[in-house]
């Protein structure tokens, strides 16, 4: 979900209620891990891109959790909240991985 989009734009269509908007857009749901690899000038512009030209992008990353969203058919407020609890349920394992070893 783009921070900013045009006004008839696929994501307007998504996302119709600004205060649903508001309430996603700086999630860490909303994120996806992208390489900085250098990209030309149209491509630098592709936040407000469409899904499915995310989904070509996100198709040639290295991280498996932005690879894996090519499988939805959209971005909208259930997959972001499907991204926000994987992601959360990661940071759980990776922060609990060690416990059992500092006894």
């Amino acid at each position: 979900l783009p921070s900013k989009f045009a006004k008839g734009s696929e994501w307007e269509k998504q996302w119709p209620e600004e205060e649903q908007r508001v309430e996603w857009m700086n999630r860490i749901g909303n994120l996806a891990l992208v390489s900085s690899r250098p990209r030309s000038r149209t491509a630098r512009k592709t936040s407000d891109s469409s899904w499915e030209q995310k989904c070509v992008d996100f198709k040639k990353e290295p991280w498996l959790l932005t690879r894996q969203l090519v499988e939805l058919d959209g971005w909208d407020a259930a997959a972001v909240q499907d991204q926000q609890k994987d992601i959360l349920s990661l940071t759980d394992l990776v922060w609990s991985f060690g416990e059992g070893s500092k006894q």
